[in-house]
């Protein structure tokens, strides 16, 4: 049963250490059309225990998820395989009911997801993700990768790579699990279908990125500013930050907030405003580095020279939720600068390819 694998950091609830088991966390349990598997395992996991962990992993500067979840394998193999990147999203199950595109990585271009439902007339191809329902025993749901389609004996079978689903297990080859598609013929068409062994993980289908139908964005045009410039950081700031870092906007702050400005500064910082290390004040320093580079989207005046990023930290900020101060008694009338500027640059630009195409504008008057 799913439940029984401590699927996520939150399964202990009062911090209890238990002692290490199974297989570390990370270990490579298998490839697949060249994209290794890794184990998440949180009863071995030795790095957690560091001070600034927070469990992210990128590739190239690209955040591809929490080591070593479901969504993170599944992000991986479209950024390897296809050149796409699959927006930041809570569950594996918000893929089917919530995402209905991914972008190019190389120019932003849009590129529209077709959503197959199991038992559809439509056969799985290599490269499509498979997407579980949120159940009751499984509520984030759960995605693996088709990486083969194959008849044997008259029976039509599929082979995926996935993470998270078998922990502790090497892979039978290059594939993490084989499930049949079985197959029906109705009303003169064939129906093909899974049902998984596991009771706790019910498809809704299979999802197929269209990159025949890419198309590129439009050029940035200045929007009107939607989030109010007050420094302290609230549910809308962080909205505004993961609209932009692609995420699914719902708020999150805490860890997500860190992932995401990590993800911002790796993929478009230059590499001293890039984070080296996992320490959460080198992060907020970079960040600074990052605003100040672009003060033409933070800052009326026409001098970088001149923003104050200082922060006191006494108030509700970007910078203590970094830091992940406990800000249960905090006010709000107490601004901070440097959340005023990175607010003002989210009003400016809501995508990676509006900084891109702002940037070439403004720098070139």
């Amino acid at each position: 049963m799913t439940t029984h694998q401590r699927r996520w950091p939150g399964d202990n609830a009062n911090g209890e250490k238990l002692p290490l088991t199974g297989l570390k966390h990370g270990t490579v349990l298998g490839s697949a059309l060249g994209v290794e598997g890794y184990n998440c395992n949180y009863k071995n996991n030795p790095d957690a225990d560091l001070p600034d962990y927070d469990g992210s992993n990128f590739l190239g500067g690209l955040c591809t998820g929490m080591k070593w979840q479901c969504v993170e394998y599944a992000r991986r193999f479209w950024v390897l395989k296809k050149g796409i990147v699959l927006p930041s999203l809570s569950w594996a199950a918000h893929i089917w009911t919530k995402i209905e595109h991914v972008s190019r990585c190389d120019d932003y271009a849009i590129v529209p997801l077709q959503k197959l439902p199991n038992f559809g007339h439509e056969k799985p191809m290599v490269g499509d993700f498979l997407v579980y329902q949120s159940t009751p025993n499984q509520w984030v749901g759960h995605v693996a990768v088709v990486v083969d389609v194959l008849e044997r004996n008259g029976k039509w079978y599929i082979r995926v790579g996935e993470q998270n689903q078998e922990n502790n297990v090497y892979w039978p080859g290059d594939y993490a699990d084989e499930l049949e598609l079985k197959t029906q013929v109705v009303d003169g068409k064939t129906t093909y279908g899974i049902v998984h062994r596991d009771p706790d993980l019910i498809l809704d289908g299979w999802v197929r990125a269209r990159l025949d139908q890419a198309r590129l964005r439009a050029p940035w045009i200045r929007p009107v500013a939607h989030l109010p410039v007050t420094g302290s950081y609230d549910h809308a700031s962080a909205v505004a930050l993961q609209t932009f870092v692609g995420s699914y906007p719902d708020g999150s702050h805490g860890g997500m907030t860190n992932t995401d400005i990590r993800n911002v500064l790796r993929q478009y910082g230059r590499p001293d405003e890039a984070p080296k290390t996992p320490a959460n004040e080198e992060l907020i320093a970079c960040l600074r580095k990052f605003l100040i580079r672009h003060w033409i989207l933070v800052s009326p005046i026409k001098s970088s020279a001149v923003l104050d990023l200082s922060c006191d930290h006494s108030g509700r900020c970007v910078c203590r939720t970094i830091l992940r101060e406990p800000m249960e008694n905090v006010g709000e009338d107490v601004s901070c600068n440097t959340t005023k500027a990175l607010q003002t640059f989210l009003n400016n630009v809501h995508h990676p390819h509006d900084l891109r195409s702002a940037m070439a504008q403004l720098t070139s008057k």
